[in-house]
């Protein structure tokens, strides 16, 4: 899973990302391939997006843990992360991918590694191409 900071400082309740944890089955632990389909979604229609994902992840059919952004003041934007332990378990990876497409989320979405992210690897930065997978 993802490291946590010890402490969370939370300056306003709206920064805070709301997350789901796998509850039934078992999940590989996290490696340092780890990443994530970010699923963007607008604000109309995430709250409903997320009740599905964070439902299906408790019940075991995603990866072990996903989370939503907080809505942001002046955007519509909301991005849903659903997290796989691997990039490289490409099986893995697209099985939790048909698993979002069951459960109506059917546009193209971008795979992520970890890694990237906390490399500061975005679009908004000037990066070209973020996606491990593109599905």
């Amino acid at each position: 899973m993802r490291k946590r900071k010890a402490k969370l400082v939370v300056l306003n309740p709206s920064d805070v990302w709301i997350e789901a944890a796998r509850k039934v089955g078992t999940y590989p632990d996290a490696t340092e391939r780890s990443g994530k389909w970010l699923c963007f979604t607008n604000e109309q229609d995430a709250e409903q997006m997320w009740r599905l994902v964070a439902l299906a992840t408790r019940e075991g059919l995603l990866g072990s843990f996903s989370d939503m952004s907080p809505a942001r003041a002046g955007s519509d934007a909301r991005v849903i992360e659903v997290h796989t332990y691997d990039w490289q378990d490409a099986a893995d990876v697209r099985r939790v991918r048909a698993e979002l497409h069951k459960i109506g989320y059917v546009n193209p979405i971008p795979y992520k590694t970890d890694v990237d992210t906390e490399a500061g690897i975005y679009k908004q930065t000037g990066f070209k191409r973020i996606s491990r997978y593109f599905e």
